[in-house]
């Protein structure tokens, strides 16, 4: 199965940039496109900085026309699940976007400039896809996840997205501790798609022992 989501997204990312954005979504499952989308967007974006901040407006302005192309095509289209997978691929999109923004706002003139290692990224290395942020760099498992969504990314959602990292990287069990209705699961479910790991995620009582808190995540070796 891991064997055919590789091939399958490696299928999504040679085509992202050769057909329309609306038609290329319908090509591919919602896993293959985000993951595509997000390899494309990296490049697109380190390529830019080098251009500096004309190249940079340039590549706002190309996000600016998918989510136009896609906001159409959403309001056109009737079955609810294309919808989704348009949505998602909106949001991603926007979030893109308004990351440029930020480039050109932070005058960030270097891959190495804070303002751009701080974000998210991806990109391939040799056959392998790998999620970078700050310090830490995460291969994809490649587990299948069926229909996904892209969750909405803020700056606060970004750094707690780093912590759940920081933790999985070390092999450790992250303990996630916030008010109902917070977004834990949220978080946990974004960071499962972002590496294609199946996450289980289990409630924290007084009643919980130690060993039970070691033994919930089996890390892959």
């Amino acid at each position: 199965m891991r064997s055919a989501v590789r091939d399958i997204i490696e299928g999504a990312l040679e085509t992202v940039v050769a057909t329309q954005r609306s038609e290329w979504v319908g090509d591919w499952p919602s896993q293959a496109i985000l993951v595509a989308a997000f390899i494309n967007a990296t490049s697109h974006c380190q390529e830019a900085i080098k251009g500096g901040a004309s190249a940079l407006k340039d590549l706002m302005s190309k996000y600016q026309e998918f989510n136009a192309e896609l906001a159409e095509v959403i309001e056109e289209c009737g079955d609810t699940s294309s919808q989704e997978v348009l949505s998602s691929l909106v949001i991603h999109d926007m979030y893109t976007r308004d990351t440029i923004g930020c480039l050109i706002t932070d005058q960030v003139v270097s891959e190495k400039d804070y303002a751009w290692r701080s974000r998210p990224k991806s990109y391939m290395v040799e056959q392998d896809v790998v999620v970078e942020m700050l310090l830490i760099k995460e291969k994809y498992f490649y587990e299948y996840l069926g229909d996904c969504v892209h969750q909405v990314w803020t700056r606060s959602f970004e750094k707690s997205m780093y912590t759940f990292f920081t933790a999985f990287s070390l092999k450790n069990f992250p303990l996630i501790k916030a008010h109902s209705s917070s977004g834990k699961h949220v978080l946990v479910q974004e960071v499962s798609r972002i590496l294609a790991q199946n996450l289980i995620v289990r409630p924290v009582t007084p009643m919980t022992t130690p060993t039970r808190l070691t033994t919930v995540i089996n890390y892959p070796t």
